[in-house]
């Protein structure tokens, strides 16, 4: 361990030399205002780039490596509270039945054959959003 941190500072001192060593008079560094503004600019644009990257890897990564699998499909959600709701999922042939709270996830019923499919449920969705709208008017 103390060799490793000696080692460590003989490269922080010698590092810390050739910078001192290698420095560029202030007549050769080009105070201009657009050069200035262009580092600026430059370094903006390197920071979004990292920032949008962290985010694409972020979320790339936050399910696990599910948010790409295609068997794993939300069928119906069925929202019962501000935390609370109800989730049929369907993974593969079988349906599940979930009860999602804040403190977390339980296997409410499991069925073999689908219950409800995905283009059943967009029908149901849109005739009882319709009814909404003609109840509303």
């Amino acid at each position: 361990m103390n060799r490793l941190i000696t080692v460590f500072l003989l490269l922080a001192s010698i590092n810390s030399v050739r910078a001192a060593e290698t420095q560029v008079p202030l007549s050769h560094v080009d105070f201009s205002p657009s050069a200035s503004a262009l580092n600026v600019v430059t370094g903006l644009v390197v920071v979004l780039l990292c920032m949008w990257g962290v985010v694409w890897l972020m979320r790339r990564w936050q399910n696990g490596g599910l948010a790409g699998r295609k068997d794993w499909r939300v069928i119906a959600a069925l929202h019962l509270g501000q935390k609370e709701r109800l989730l049929l999922v369907q993974v593969g042939e079988e349906q599940f039945l979930l009860g999602v709270t804040a403190n977390g996830i339980n296997q409410l019923a499991r069925y073999a054959e689908p219950v409800l499919k995905e283009d059943m449920f967009a029908n149901k969705l849109s005739q009882a959003l319709t009814r909404y709208q003609k109840e509303r008017k």
